[in-house]
């Protein structure tokens, strides 16, 4: 099929192709057609990138990183490293690694600065600075309103205490959320 609609093997137009499939939510056309690209030119690195894109779409995330690190080996200070990179980190994000995680995102900010993905996901990590520094902001705020509401309460009320202490337990369970796998979805670009 992408022979056909390609009219002929060139490269280019094979992952054109493939991002249009993509795009067509037809994902296994779209690896299929890639994977053709990737056998006429093996050290085209966005080609490598489109393919880790596949495989993290289709679920084989640890396939996608593999693809990611390929494209990153071929040129590594490419016109498309920073989104190599910011794609693995997305990945490994996916895959619980975010250690690994935060330093891709920050060597694709060391690339592109100005990377809008790559800056936005590294701020949702929650071993990010700014992820624990909002995240520290809002159990400070938590914490205000239950001691305020337990101060608007008469003295010697059993019920305050109860109230604060049910509060104050809500903020530890939310910062324990904060900090296991429950994380917001990382985009890829």
């Amino acid at each position: 099929v992408a022979t056909v609609l390609s009219g002929g093997r060139d490269p280019s137009t094979l992952s054109n192709l493939g991002a249009a499939l993509e795009a067509a939510g037809q994902v296994q056309e779209a690896g299929a057609v890639l994977d053709d690209a990737l056998t006429l030119q093996p050290a085209s690195a966005v080609l490598h990138v489109n393919r880790g894109n596949i495989l993290r779409r289709v679920g084989r995330v640890g396939e996608s990183v593999s693809a990611y690190l390929e494209a990153l080996n071929l040129e590594p200070d490419g016109a498309d490293a920073a989104t190599a990179y910011n794609n693995m980190a997305s990945s490994l994000q996916a895959e619980g690694e975010l250690e690994r995680a935060m330093q891709a995102y920050d060597a694709a900010l060391a690339l592109q600065p100005e990377h809008a993905s790559a800056r936005a996901n590294r701020d949702k990590l929650p071993i990010s600075p700014a992820y624990r520094g909002a995240a520290s902001y809002e159990s400070t705020v938590l914490a205000s309103r239950a001691a305020r509401a337990l101060l608007s309460r008469p003295r010697g009320s059993a019920g305050a205490a109860a109230s604060l202490a049910h509060g104050l337990h809500r903020v530890v369970r939310y910062l324990r959320r904060l900090e296991t796998k429950q994380l917001p979805e990382a985009t890829v670009a």
